[in-house]
């Protein structure tokens, strides 16, 4: 099944929508007239879209679930008050908590795989869309995507 075929059957899913011809949009590159390389580049760039917007998704659900422990064992711990554990407990979960989000940077990582994932998706897009645009540009933007993400931490505050 060509793309297009893929984004009319897209289209089709979506009943009551009632500008269903604007939803399917001609594609410039026919995926089965792409050499196998490209073919093989191109799918493998999608998957890692895929896989960016997961890996945000879970970076920042993992960020936001260790603020909320840390604010609400820190709160435990001034208020003075046993809940289930000794306030020694909920000390070590603040600091753990605190600890892993800032060693590990997370907010900051599921900033930059986000800003990755919308720049690899934009090159994508030109990619489907624009004949002149090359695969060895789609591999550049991906490249310059993988930059942006970095390792886990570069810099220490």
């Amino acid at each position: 099944m060509d793309n297009t075929k893929i984004i009319e059957k897209e289209a089709e899913q979506n009943p009551g929508d009632e500008n269903k011809e604007n939803k399917s949009i001609n594609l410039k590159k026919d995926i089965n007239k792409m050499t196998p390389e490209e073919k093989n580049t191109y799918i493998d760039l999608k998957k890692s879209l895929k896989t960016w917007d997961l890996q945000t998704s879970v970076l920042r659900a993992l960020h936001i679930i260790l603020g909320i422990l840390a604010i609400f064992s820190s709160l435990i711990v001034a208020s003075k008050v046993t809940f289930f554990f000794s306030t020694e407990v909920y000390a070590f979960i603040a600091a753990l908590s605190i600890g892993l989000s800032n060693g590990f940077d997370l907010g900051s990582k599921a900033n930059r795989t986000r800003k990755a994932w919308r720049q690899l998706n934009t090159a994508i897009f030109s990619y489907e869309l624009n004949p002149n645009y090359t695969i060895d540009e789609l591999i550049k933007a991906y490249y310059d995507a993988e930059t942006i993400i970095g390792d886990v931490k570069e810099n220490p505050k």
